[in-house]
């Protein structure tokens, strides 16, 4: 069989502070979920909450550019990662890493520094712990 790939692209809003974690290399690793919308038959709004990772120079450049609320464009690898939860039991969840990220709307700028609005991502793999996304559609 040849080569396969999962990819994925999404344009949504930040739903949450990003978080920072540390590789043990001490590489930065940077999650946050992003809230995507779409209508179904009806017409109704359905939103799905994507967890996001930046790994490597993605990380470093947006880390503390990402606000919650933001709109942004993403272009990634997708996966379910396995983990563990506190009962023992074993679970699987959705996980885009980002390797591109467009800043499609930037409402506030920080003492006046302008915002990265592309960058690439090396293709690194990093364990991040498990995190849920919680809290209101922020549009």
């Amino acid at each position: 069989m040849g080569k396969t790939m999962a990819k994925i692209f999404l344009i949504g809003r930040i739903a949450e502070p990003t978080v920072r974690h540390t590789e043990a290399s001490g590489k930065p690793i940077v999650t946050f979920g992003l809230a995507t919308s779409d209508r179904d038959k009806s017409g109704e709004y359905l939103t799905t909450w994507n967890n996001v990772v930046m790994f490597g120079r993605t990380a470093e450049l947006f880390e503390h550019k990402l606000l919650k609320g933001m709109e942004l464009f993403i272009s990634g690898g997708y996966r379910l990662r396995p983990w563990v939860d506190k009962d023992g039991n074993d679970k699987m969840s959705p996980e885009v890493t980002a390797w591109e990220c467009i800043i499609l709307n930037n409402p506030i700028q920080r003492d006046g520094d302008p915002t990265p609005t592309i960058a690439e991502a090396p293709q690194e793999e990093a364990i991040v712990n498990e995190g849920s996304i919680k809290g209101d559609v922020p549009f």
